[in-house]
């Protein structure tokens, strides 16, 4: 049918709801595929279809595969935010063959203008292959809500896992603070009460202590030899991996599951060739873990992000294993950080507890908000030193790299959701004979969650996360959580928004010269759009808006590195783009005397300070900079 919109491309800035039914009369691509037993296959080989929404190039999610249908009934819904300028979304059949790629079946294309109109529910026709027949088509509906229709209340609906009422938060910055910190002192809402700052390392130390049950650890990385406490005597306190081994032998169940990378010896068969470090590219000590827990009560498995087998339509190739061990998933991390345990509660039974953020309990990871560079050497990281901008620097004369996080300790329901993603995770990556080590938590003398409540300052808490099928159990295609729960929360913003991360950089369809041929970059999320669209609306309507944006001057890694300097390069051309947006909305509707920097503002902290004299022999710059460690993951 004539589309007055074909060739018309829209500012869409809102939710598409799209509930994709059924296709019919699709042709049997498995059939067709042994033409000498075509007919007996037919019988009883038929296509795998699976449904791929697509917007403007940009894969989005798919439906789950009927087998043996060519008549397939979906019923699935999907919530699609969308904001830009978006010319067509496309719906791709595919049949979903384990022994090779998918096989394309047909594929129809929508106008986005289209949904602009009321709601619809259409019959489309699919094209694009010889197989198709005549009457091959899918059936679709859908509806537009745009920004200003939309109701945003505080729970994201479409999450995996729901909003937490009666919890308990407690806020970390750092691994540790002292006296010199300075942190502020936060009022609460009874007059004369301000909130106590946690010690994060502390309190999970001690958590780890009263643990009875078990003891559940995901990572980017660990390190058997950290030391949580570093203010107490060194024989008080045992090491991360020596205090997990004695969990073990008491009876706890004790899970580890760190992020395997694949440069590390042990796992890369090219690296065996060539007889590299243990470290591997990214230092994360995994295969030194592997070995330290090797023989004891401690299970610990490492997880490729795309394990041997996984194509990125949802297959499983037959060489995928073999590429995987010649480093073909360097690229993909796991970067959830989690430790969650059983703990004492009010009644004399357990609960959960749970530690979520961006601190991972490795190298180079314990600080303060003093941020030393060398004052700290002789004694707190006179052990654990790390310099990641400068690795060739001398660890006795420093300076050390300061590192700043975040990380928070949850208590009550969600921290059963928090149990339930590691559970998840486990039943699919662990080796086959570990995924029985887990606890049945009904066997537990768990407090009923009715009653796993906290007082007068309970939080609503909800978990999101980013993760695809081949990394968890009860996951179909990839679950962008994280994206969705930023959307949502930016949708809401009302006077300000604080954005605090390691890298800033995204909606790469809207960069300046972006061009998908000779300028294609993959960072095409919409988190940046959505700020600066923000921003923009706020200077339409005449509200004082602004936006802060706290990221360090470069990434965690030597600033030279090719690697680097792209993201730098990403990074510019992505806050070039929100900057041309909001002096482009000045103009138009701003106050006069207005600037870009009264609304949108960046920032690069750091840290100065003359070095100890006992430290004079190491010749360095006195300013660094203080890195944000990846939040990728649950949070």
């Amino acid at each position: 049918s004539f589309s007055l919109y074909s060739t018309m491309a829209q500012f869409m800035h809102g939710d598409l709801d799209l509930t994709i039914h059924a296709c019919k009369n699709l042709p049997n691509m498995d059939g067709k595929k042994i033409p000498g037993l075509k007919r007996i296959m037919a019988k009883f080989d038929k296509t795998d279809a699976y449904v791929r929404i697509i917007v403007d190039g940009k894969k989005g999610p798919c439906t789950r595969t009927v087998n043996n249908r060519l008549d397939p009934l979906f019923g699935e819904m999907f919530k699609i935010p969308l904001c830009g300028n978006i010319t067509e979304l496309t719906l791709s059949v595919k049949d979903d063959d384990n022994m090779a790629f998918s096989e394309h079946v047909g594929v129809v294309s929508i106008p986005v203008g289209e949904f602009l109109e009321e709601a619809h529910h259409r019959t489309l026709r699919l094209s694009g292959t010889k197989a198709l027949q005549a009457g091959s088509t899918i059936v679709i509906s859908y509806r537009w809500t745009s920004v200003e229709q939309e109701y945003h209340p505080i729970e994201v609906r479409e999450s995996a896992f729901p909003a937490r009422r009666h919890c308990n938060l407690t806020l970390y910055q750092d691994a540790h603070h002292d006296e010199a910190s300075g942190l502020p002192r936060i009022p609460l809402s009874k007059p004369g009460q301000f909130y106590q700052h946690g010690k994060a390392w502390e309190d999970l130390y001690l958590s780890i202590e009263e643990a009875k049950y078990f003891i559940y650890i995901t990572g980017w990385a660990l390190w058997t030899d950290l030391r949580l406490v570093r203010d107490q005597p060194k024989s008080n306190r045992l090491s991360l991996g020596n205090l997990l081994k004695r969990k073990a032998r008491q009876g706890l169940t004790v899970c580890v599951m760190l992020w395997d990378d694949v440069s590390s010896s042990g796992n890369c068969l090219v690296n065996k060739l060539l007889k590299s470090s243990k470290a591997g590219l990214m230092g994360t000590h995994d295969e030194e873990t592997k070995k330290f827990f090797k023989h004891t009560k401690v299970h610990c498995a490492l997880a490729h992000r795309i394990s041997g087998g996984v194509k990125m339509d949802g297959n499983i190739a037959c060489l995928s294993a073999v590429e995987g061990s010649l480093g073909g998933n360097i690229m993909w991390t796991h970067h959830q950080k989690s430790v969650i345990m059983d703990a004492p509660h009010r009644s004399g039974r357990r609960r959960i507890v749970a530690y979520v953020g961006g601190l991972d309990l490795t190298s180079g990871r314990y600080d303060t908000p003093s941020h030393y560079l060398w004052k700290s050497m002789g004694n707190w990281h006179k052990d654990d030193w790390h310099n990641g901008i400068h690795p060739t620097f001398d660890p006795k004369f420093g300076p050390r790299e300061p590192w700043h996080d975040i990380h928070g300790r949850v208590e009550g329901a969600v921290a059963r959701d928090i149990m339930t993603n590691f559970e998840q995770r486990w039943r699919k990556q662990a080796h086959r004979h570990q995924r029985n080590y887990l606890v049945y938590v009904d066997t537990l003398p768990l407090i009923d969650l009715a009653q796993d409540t906290v007082g007068e300052e309970a939080w609503c808490l909800q978990m999101f996360r980013s993760i695809d099928c081949h990394s968890a159990n009860g996951v179909r295609g990839i679950e962008a959580g994280i994206q969705t729960a930023y959307i949502h929360q930016i949708r809401r913003a009302q006077r300000y928004i604080y954005v605090e991360n390691q890298y800033f950089l995204g909606s790469a369809k809207e960069w300046q010269g972006f061009d998908d041929h000779t300028f294609n970059v993959e960072s095409k999320h919409q988190i940046p759009l959505e700020l600066v669209t923000r921003i923009v609306s706020k200077i339409r309507s005449g509200e004082r808006f602004a936006v802060y944006v706290c990221i360090p001057m470069h990434p965690d890694g030597e600033p030279e590195d090719r690697t680097t300097q792209a993201i730098l390069h990403w990074q510019y051309k992505t806050i070039e783009m929100m900057y041309n947006r909001v002096g482009a909305a000045i103009q138009a509707y701003g106050p006069p005397n207005a600037h870009p920097t009264d609304y949108l503002n960046f920032y690069c902290p750091a840290i100065k300070e003359p070095p100890c004299p006992d430290r004079r022999r190491s010749a360095l710059p006195i300013m660094s900079n203080i890195p944000f460690s990846t939040r990728h993951g649950a949070t």
